[in-house]
This record gives structure tokens, sequence and C-alpha cells, in this order.
């Protein structure tokens, strides 16, 4: 029996929410076009806040393959996913919004289990696209790999290559989180905008289990920015920065005398890194009314809201309808292992010995050398730092993150951003140049290692490192 390769690893989220994700990426609704290189099956492992995504590895690799392909022979390949996905992302987008103005504590059982269908299927037509972006570099990173071959050729220094290539790849639109520093600047010259900031914002910290940041905390972050003149500064200088990065882009590719095709490369890199972020957050907002469906659900029947984030859709559907779905000493073991199997249609759901049998048995195991000092991965934004490392996989463990301390993570989400604003460093096991760790080390300016595979299983909390995101080193000390 061929068995599966580790593909992605994921903290901080639930099996409700992931599985949206999951599914999506093995439709074949609407797009054929990595057709016949789809996902025929994946399966993920949920052990308390970690998950390990499994697939066949020569099918991922042929997907990133007929990716390259696309890339390569249409200019406008990229811009065409980008334009499908904000067309997706704006139809869940608006469902979400009349979903967050709704009580749905009026809605009968079988409008809630309407509602939570629609966004899934939504939700899954987004990822279905969103698959394409991913592809391109997760893991095998031939997108970037491409781009700094062509960046090899056209500077000498190694410095001055990880530096163009951090800021060709930066998207150059506006994402939620530099709409959201805007509209904070805005409601500053008024009396309270906190209220309307926690409807239109307050999701993007969310992530796969929450809270979302509240009125409160908007007032309090306000208040801060107002009596800390640098503080404001510092947000106007990342917008004004954003703005002006188109034009920075067309000057480093005049100053490289990249050719046409070079210039589509590294336009597919933005416009891949800007699909993700786009469908990500409206995920994030998605995953917060689907929360609040799940506490709904929670109040109308004998289960806790833990109990159904570790059902499947199927599953949640059977409950608010009034069925048994799943047994509660089930329940109880999927909270401490769980494995979601996704076969085309068919969905399994296993607990317990069960998921550790089916992980052991259907998965790849990876050696790791404990003895190694240095760590290497890709360089998502340069610079040198030394610190104490800061194991980060949940919103919990952001309490012991301090200034200058080095943020070690599987892969960041929006919930770990409090922690990020104070780190000096990012390094993670997974995630590409289209990865959220990349993106806000290149918003924050700070020097940010990704796909290391192996850093939060080779260091620990408080040991003392030097992160080299020149050369693409983390180094003991």
């Amino acid at each position: 029996m061929k068995k599966a390769s580790l593909l992605h690893q994921e903290s901080s989220v639930t099996r409700f929410t992931l599985e949206l994700i999951q599914r999506g990426f093995h439709y074949q609704k609407k797009e054929d076009i990595l057709n016949p290189k789809r996902f025929k099956s994946s399966f993920i492992v949920y052990h308390g806040h970690t998950t390990r995504w499994y697939g066949d590895w020569e099918e991922f690799l042929a997907m990133g393959e007929k990716v390259m392909d696309l890339l390569k022979n249409d200019p406008k390949f990229s811009e065409q996913i980008l334009n499908e996905t904000i067309k997706r992302g704006k139809l869940l987008y608006k469902k979400n919004e009349e979903l967050q103005e709704k009580d749905i504590s009026t809605l009968s059982n079988e409008e809630i289990a309407k509602q939570i269908e629609s966004i899934y299927n939504l939700g899954g037509e987004l990822c279905e696209i969103g698959l394409i972006p991913v592809v391109s570099d997760l893991r095998h990173d031939m997108l970037s790999s491409l781009l700094k071959e062509i960046l090899k050729k056209k500077v000498k220094k190694k410095k001055a290559v990880n530096d163009f290539f951090s800021t060709l790849v930066t998207p150059n639109k506006k994402t939620f989180n530099i709409k959201e520093k805007e509209k904070m600047l805005e409601i500053l010259e008024k009396k309270d905008g906190s209220e309307l900031l926690e409807k239109k914002y307050g999701w993007l910290t969310f992530g796969h289990r929450g809270p979302k940041k509240t009125a409160e905390e908007y007032a309090q972050e306000l208040k801060e920015i107002k009596s800390n003149p640098e503080l404001k500064k510092g947000i106007q200088n990342l917008i004004k920065e954003r703005e002006k990065l188109k034009e920075l882009q067309e000057k480093i590719e005049k100053e490289l005398n990249l050719k046409e095709n070079e210039i589509t490369y590294f336009k597919a890199a933005r416009d891949f890194s800007f699909s993700k972020s786009y469908r990500y957050d409206t995920l994030l907002f998605t995953f917060s009314i689907l929360d609040a469906f799940l506490g709904e659900i929670a109040k109308r029947t004998h289960l806790e809201k833990a109990d159904l984030r570790v059902m499947s859709l199927e599953e949640v559907m059977k409950t608010i309808r009034g069925e048994e779905a799943v047994a509660k000493e089930d329940l109880k073991k999927r909270k401490k292992k769980c494995a979601g199997i996704v076969n085309g249609d068919d969905i399994q759901s296993l607990g317990g010995e069960k998921a550790k049998a089916y992980e052991e048995s259907h998965a790849k195991a990876e050696e790791l050398n404990k003895n190694r000092t240095r760590i290497h991965g890709n360089v998502a934004y340069m610079g040198i730092v030394s610190g104490a490392v800061k194991i980060v996989n949940s919103a919990k463990d952001c309490e012991k993150v301090n200034e200058g301390d080095i943020l070690v993570s599987i892969q960041t989400i929006p919930d770990l951003l409090p922690a990020m604003e104070k780190a000096a460093a990012f390094v993670t096991d997974v995630g590409g140049i289209t990865s959220h760790a990349a993106i806000i080390a290149r918003e924050f300016k700070k020097p940010c290692i990704i796909g290391t595979k192996i850093a939060t299983k080779l260091l620990k909390d408080g040991d003392l490192v030097e992160v080299d995101a020149e050369n693409g080193w983390v180094k003991r000390l």
C-alpha cells in the first residue's frame, strides 16, 4: 500500500473549520484547470491544537508543475486566478455580512442547517480556486526557486537577491489588514468608532477558534495610537509604503532589466500571494460566523461547542436536525485525537486509537536528526537578529512572548498577531512566499525564515538562537 506524505501542518484549528478548506481543495465543481491532476484523497490528523495534513506527494507535485506550466504559457493566468478568487470571495463575504446582521437565535433548526450548508458550499468554491496558488510553492518551492534563479543571474550579492526578492513578491494591493489600519487612522479624528471596527474587522484575528477583537480592545488600541505619535507615524508609513510599492517594483524591474516573461513571473507571485491572503481573510470572517452557529446549536442540544468542532459537516447537520450523529464516548476520543479522511465524496471520521492507527498505517514516517545545530529555510524578509525562542502555535501561547523574542511556529495565523508585533523575527516549519508569516514579515519589516520543516521539533522555549535571514539559517547559540 502506497503511504501518504506530510503535505502541510497547521495549529490552532478545528476539525469543522479546516475541513471546509480540505473539501474545497478536493472540489471540481466549477474549475477543471488542474484536471486530471486533482486531490483524489487526503487525510488530516488533529491532535490537540496541531494538525498534520497528508496526501499523495507525486499528485501534489504534479499539480504544482501544472500550475508552473500554465504560468509559463499564459501571461494572464495568475491575474485570472486572482479575479476569480475575488469574485468568489465577494459572494462569501456578502453572505457573512448578511448573517452577521441576523439574530440567529430566531432561526429554526432547519434554517440554521441550510445556512451552514450554504456557507460551506460558498467556502468550498473559494477554496477550489484557492488550491492553485497554494500548490505553486508549498513545500517544493517551485515558484520561489524560479524567481530566485532569475535574480541570481541579475545581481551578484546574495543579500541583494533576497532584498529584491522580498520587494518584488510583496502584493501591492491593499489587504484587509491595511484597510483596517486606514480605518483606525480615520476614526482617530472622530469621537468613537470602536464598535464599527469590531463589526468590520474584528474577525481578522479570529483564526479558527476565536475570539474576535472586541470594541473595547479597539478602543484601547485607538487610545494608545492617540497617545503615541511614533505608533501613529509607524502606521502611516506602513500605508504610504504600500501605496508606493508598485512604483518601487516597476523601478527595480527596469533597474535589473527584467525580461517580459520574468516580470510576469514576479507579478504571478504577487497575484498568488494576494489571492491567498484575500481567501484566508475572507475565511476568517466565515469561521467567526460558523462559530456563532455552533454556539447556537450547542444551546439547543445536549452538546458543547467543543463537541461540534470535532464533527464533520454531515454530523453537525444531523445534530441540528435532531439525530444523534456521534456517540458521546466517540466525541471524547476525537477531542484527544481525530482523523478526517476525504476520498472523493466519501467523508470518514476516526477518533482516539483508531485515528492513531490510521496515521501509523497510512502515513510515511519522517526522520529527524535532533543533534543539528543549524536549521535551514527560505528567506521571506531579510535581517539578522538574536533572541530567545518562544514556540507559539495558539493564541494562548502569545502571552509568553516578550519584546525581542524569536517567534517559532508550525505556521503563523492571524490570532498570533499580538505576539508577532512583539517578536524580533519569525521562523516557521511550513509555508512559502504566499504564507501568512511571509506576508506579515514583509508588512512589519521583520526578519523571517519560512519552510524549515523542523524548527518547532528541534527548538524549545528559552533556546538562544541567531536568525540569519540573509542566508536562511537559524543557529543555536
